[in-house]
């Protein structure tokens, strides 16, 4: 989907400029520019997902057999970092989209609306990250029953 998507963007700005260089330096440079090593990142950052290093094995309790490998810390740690780094970009993308987008045709500018949604969005994943340090998470006993379904 996202190359896909990129490449409706790419071709739908060739069309729509004199001049079908769609990175060239312009007004719109640092924004193209960004876009492209947001798409190239991401692809990176979902092979990278593809190609992770495997966790440990689990005990019957749920704990891990042995720990986390060297390989699979530095890769988590990474693969955090990144993820991170690659939707702040994307967030100033969209940020200088609008901009852009308001400048060019003349429109309304909606970036105010779009930080606010943006916020929002962030502050309720920020709250149900910290609901598992404040609700205790229930133990397994291994003695649930399994919901099964009943045939006529």
């Amino acid at each position: 989907m996202t190359i896909i998507a990129f490449a409706i963007v790419v071709n739908a700005v060739q069309k729509t400029r004199i001049d079908p260089e769609h990175f060239q330096s312009n007004a719109l440079g640092k924004h193209k520019t960004i876009g492209l090593v947001v798409f190239i990142l991401s692809l990176i950052q979902g092979i990278g997902g593809l190609l992770r290093p495997h966790l440990p094995t689990k005990n019957d309790d749920g704990t891990d057999a042995e720990p986390k490998t060297a390989v699979r810390v530095a890769w988590e740690f990474a693969h955090r970092g990144s993820g991170v780094a690659i939707l702040a970009m994307a967030w100033y993308q969209c940020h200088s989209g609008l901009k852009a987008y308001a400048s060019i045709f003349i429109a309304k500018d909606y970036t105010d609306l779009f930080w606010g949604v943006t916020g929002a969005i962030s502050a309720i994943c920020v709250v149900g990250g910290l609901t598992r340090f404040i609700v205790p998470a229930e133990k397994s006993t291994g003695h649930e029953a399994i919901p099964t379904q009943a045939t006529a």
